[in-house]
């Protein structure tokens, strides 16, 4: 009887420590799967910020793409060309006014900030509709 009495102790102990054990497992493998969860919960997140930025990117693209192959791009190098450039079309008559050499230069009166004095062009010895006359009415 003794024997039987002993037996029964130790295998409910047996059982509590089998049940503990069981307990403790399933304690660290949620605690381990929600420490999982929420560094991809962060890493999600992150993911997120850098797919908007792309986006944000890819649309800025594609609105360059369409000015590029829409009639604005073809009146933006048209300016470009003309204006930067000096260029004109076949059948344009391109005009250059060329100051006098002789003439005195002129010198700010007022030295600019932060700059090196520089030579300023020659004021032109007539004023600038006098010369178009001239061109134009000879």
């Amino acid at each position: 009887m003794l024997n039987a009495a002993l037996f029964r102790d130790h295998r409910s102990q047996l059982a509590k420590l089998v049940l503990l054990m069981c307990g403790l497992y399933f304690a660290l493998a949620f605690t381990g799967q929600a420490w999982k969860a929420r560094g991809l919960g962060e890493r999600l997140a992150a993911e997120r910020a850098v797919l908007a930025e792309q986006q944000a990117v890819n649309a800025r693209l594609q609105a360059r793409v369409d000015f590029l192959n829409g009639p604005g791009y073809e009146k933006y190098v048209e300016r470009t060309a003309r204006d930067q450039l000096g260029m004109t079309k076949p059948g344009d008559v391109s005009l250059f006014i060329v100051p006098d050499a002789n003439a005195p230069k002129v010198e700010p009166s007022v030295p600019l900030p932060h700059r090196e004095r520089k030579p300023v062009a020659a004021a032109p010895a007539q004023p600038v509709w006098r010369q178009w006359v001239a061109i134009f009415l000879p």
